[in-house]
């Protein structure tokens, strides 16, 4: 019996074949090459937090990632009271809720992140920062206090969309 392909009818098949695995290779490689990128892109939020030896009592944020954090949201906790820090009054409500009245202190700032507010890869913002120089010793216990029993949340997302949250206890 005689075969009704011809040797070119073979080698068209061949050639759909061959531009069929030739597309799925490329699309399973847009797959990867797409995961690649945004793992690539992919922030990392780390907070600190205390008295310091040089004589300051900071709280900062920084992102340790390699693309940029854009904060949604920041809130402060304890054990009684939460505050989303959206301005700095939000900061001085927070502290007096702690038995610290920051308006009778000098040499402090505080920064309020708006939300939607990038952070760089391998930049930080100080949130709070508070100067012990010249400042009695009950403050400066106060603040130890306090440091150390607060909770800081973040919630970020990358150029991506992808949300992530960082809690700092």
């Amino acid at each position: 019996m005689e075969s009704s392909m011809t040797n070119t009818d073979i080698i068209a098949v061949s050639a759909v074949c061959v531009a069929l695995l030739a597309l799925v290779t490329s699309l399973w490689q847009a797959v990867i090459a797409r995961r690649h990128n945004r793992l690539s892109v992919r922030p990392f939020i780390l907070a600190t937090s205390g008295v310091v030896k040089n004589g300051f009592a900071t709280l900062e944020v920084s992102n340790n990632g390699v693309g940029p954090a854009i904060i949604q949201c920041m809130k402060l906790k304890s054990s009684k009271f939460s505050s989303e820090l959206k301005k700095l009054e939000d900061f001085v409500t927070f502290f007096e809720n702690g038995n610290i009245n920051l308006m009778q202190e000098q040499g402090w700032h505080a920064t309020a992140i708006a939300n939607g507010t990038a952070l760089l890869p391998g930049k930080s913002i100080e949130i709070f920062k508070f100067d012990l120089n010249g400042s009695g010793e009950e403050l400066q216990n106060k603040l130890d206090i306090f440091f150390d029993g607060i909770d800081l949340e973040l919630k970020y997302k990358c150029i991506y969309g992808k949300e992530f949250s960082y809690k700092k206890t």
